[in-house]
This record gives structure tokens, sequence and C-alpha cells, in this order.
């Protein structure tokens, strides 16, 4: 994790974002994978895949805010939504998804929110509907659930003993 990106969306969490532009204000234009692989990596504190599809937001002839959308199979995913560090873009991700919903008519889109560091909302305000929570992967997690897996059936290797 990136400790400028990470600061910056605790704040944006908090309120606390230095720097307010209003989506109405900006310039909604699609650039290009290597555009958006540049914002993403300057800007999210994760790491995250770019798209086949991207749009951003400029304001003052400067990127502000990048959504990016990958095809899978029959329906679309989100496959990032970052603003510029220090910045908030409030109707942001609304601007850019009606754009990509007008040039692109997909019938289905879905979107994951890491809800250790976000809580989703963004999406509820674009009309997604909750579906689940899944476990991030990590090597941790997968050694973790492979000691539970193989407790699990020596309990049920013991029970079935008697």
């Amino acid at each position: 994790l990136k400790q400028t990106a990470v600061k910056s969306t605790v704040r944006h969490q908090l309120q606390l974002s230095k720097t307010k532009v209003f989506a109405r204000k900006t310039a909604a234009i699609e650039i290009t994978a290597d555009e958006t692989e540049k914002f993403v990596q300057e800007n999210s504190c994760l790491n995250v895949a770019v798209g086949s599809v991207n749009y951003g937001l400029k304001f003052k002839n400067q990127l502000v805010f990048v959504m990016s959308f990958e095809r899978a199979d029959q329906e679309w995913r989100v496959s990032a939504l970052v603003s510029k560090i220090g910045t908030v873009v409030p109707g942001g991700a609304a601007k850019l998804f009606n754009l990509f919903v007008r040039d692109h008519a997909p019938a289905r889109v879905i979107a994951e929110s890491d809800l250790r560091y976000f809580n989703g909302t963004v999406y509820e305000k674009l009309g997604f509907v909750y579906n689940t929570t899944v476990l991030p992967k990590s090597k941790f997690l997968e050694t973790l659930l492979k000691k539970r897996d193989c407790m699990l059936q020596d309990m049920l290797i013991t029970d079935s003993c008697y």
C-alpha cells in the first residue's frame, strides 16, 4: 500500500479531503488504458486492474477521477474507481457510469468494494444492489482456510467413526 494514497483514503472517509471538485464542473472523456494505469498507480491505495473501457474526469486540464470497466462473458465489471489523491469529486462516479451506460448499453454490471477501506455506498448511489460479501484472497487467508478445512475433515472423519 502507498502511504499517501492510504492517508488520502482515510481523509476522504472522514470527509476531510483537501480539494472538492464537483462533477458538473468537469469534462468527461474516454481515456487510454495507459493513462488509466498511470493514474491508478499514482492515486490508488490498492492494486487494481485496469479494464478495457476507461473514462476520466478532467478539471482545468488535469485528470481528477477515473472509472474503468472490464467485460467478462455477458456482463461488465467495474475494475477501478479512483480519485486523485487529496481530491473528492461529488457526482463523479455517476457522471462516468452514465457515460459508460450510454456508450455500451450493458445488460448487467457488477462491482466489488473492498470493505477494509470503503463502505460501498458509491455503488448503492449508482443503483447497484448488494449481493454478497466475499472474503479477500491472500496467502494467509488461504492457509487459514486450508487448516480450518483440514480440522473440519478430521472432525467429520472422527465423528463418522463412532
